[in-house]
């Protein structure tokens, strides 16, 4: 197997889970917030979850990625421009 071959084989199951933790934060962005503590403090820890989950695929994604063609998508840009609205609102900490 060759280097290219392996290092997409490793990245390949890393854009997956990326774009399913994107889906899965614009989805709970998506839900009524609960009135109450208890049910505002589980909110408040899977949107901080899943935003985890979404820096440390990009910091993975970003460690493994090879230099990419010109007509490729640049999967990382779009997803921190998706993101980019929830970040500014935190400082920007996502991303650091």
């Amino acid at each position: 197997m060759t280097d290219k071959a392996l290092t997409e084989e490793i990245l390949m199951p890393l854009r997956a889970g990326l774009k399913r933790a994107v889906d899965s934060y614009q989805r709970l962005l998506q839900e009524e917030i609960p009135p109450d503590a208890k049910g505002f403090t589980a909110y408040h820890n899977a949107c901080k979850a899943a935003l985890m989950h979404i820096a440390l695929l990009m910091k993975l994604m970003v460690g493994s990625a090879p230099e990419k063609a010109d007509n490729e998508p640049d999967w990382l840009e779009l997803a921190k421009e998706a993101l980019k609205p929830e970040t500014e609102e935190n400082n920007g900490l996502l991303f650091s």
